[in-house]
């Protein structure tokens, strides 16, 4: 990803972006702070998300906008059969050992997760592996969310929606109760529990810190 970053850059001659490989815990060696900060699908592979987090909130100014992505709890229960599944067949991510679990899911030899087939990540061998074999997964729902916000000193401000997102908030319209609003995480938990599958690309959430 880096290389290829490098050589857009170079190709549309771009240079005001520094690229940058190390630990994320030790962002703060960087000696700066950062108005934005983008980080999505990579705290909830860490053994401590909460200290990964924290270690990006310290390098945002005061006023400063974050994004993070992080798995729903709720749409990934089936990945969580699926995994107790590897787990109990002692399955350790070895290629033909997804290829060969792949072709049992399809071949219904295991119903009850079944509904893995249809992520499109199943049908690609490293992404499988990401969605289904990762050595180290941690999962959020809305109000563990919120508890990390106020924890951080963050303000939730909005969650970014995708189409699924958008056509459930939809077709919940006439549901979905007046005093709530999108700028607030109890509307999402409310969209969600109607339709747990809402988040299945992640919780895409905007925070100010405050």
């Amino acid at each position: 990803s880096l290389a290829y970053g490098i050589r857009m850059a170079r190709d549309n001659n771009i240079t005001n972006v520094d690229f940058k490989q190390g630990d994320l815990l030790n962002v703060g060696q960087l000696n700066k702070k950062f108005h934005v900060i983008e980080c999505a699908g990579v705290l909830h592979h860490m053994q401590d998300p909460m200290q990964g987090w924290q270690a990006l909130v310290d390098v945002l100014h005061d006023g400063g906008l974050m994004y993070i992505g992080l798995y729903s709890e709720a749409a990934r229960r089936d990945v969580v059969k699926a995994r107790a599944k590897i787990a109990e067949l002692g399955l350790t991510g070895k290629d033909g050992e997804i290829r060969d679990f792949r072709q049992q899911i399809l071949n219904k030899e295991y119903p009850e997760i079944q509904s893995v087939a249809k992520w499109s990540d199943f049908y690609n061998l490293p992404q499988c592996r990401d969605l289904l074999f990762h050595v180290q997964e941690h999962r959020f729902t809305l109000p563990k969310i919120q508890t990390a916000l106020d924890k951080l000193g963050l303000r939730f401000v909005g969650m970014i929606a995708n189409e699924t997102v958008t056509q459930n908030v939809e077709k919940l319209e006439d549901k979905i109760p007046k005093h709530l609003k999108p700028s607030q995480l109890e509307y999402w938990e409310f969209i969600e529990k109607q339709s747990p599958n809402t988040f299945i690309h992640m919780y895409h959430v905007w925070c100010v810190k405050i």
